[in-house]
């Protein structure tokens, strides 16, 4: 992401569909948290109006979906948005 611009514009709109120059804040690969599980990737974006965005992507290579999964990604989704990250 950080290498290339026009990838991470390109992945940004893919999982969006919001099209525009966004800026990479973070990314973070395997990020954990004790209470919600983890995050295969989660990359954090800034517009250029200021607004961020955080996309969560799950990396699920031959494992099966967990049972409270979607509910853990929605809960840590919200708390970054507590914590003022997107």
């Amino acid at each position: 992401f950080f290498s290339s611009s026009g990838f991470a514009n390109w992945f940004f709109e893919q999982a969006t569909g919001i099209a525009g120059q966004v800026e990479v804040m973070s990314v973070g690969r395997s990020v954990y948290d004790t209470s919600l599980g983890e995050t295969d990737l989660e990359v954090v974006f800034r517009m250029g109006d200021g607004t961020s965005h955080c996309l969560l992507v799950e990396n699920k290579i031959r494992a099966p979906i967990m049972q409270t999964q979607f509910a853990r990604y929605r809960a840590r989704a919200v708390a970054g948005q507590s914590k003022r990250l997107c």
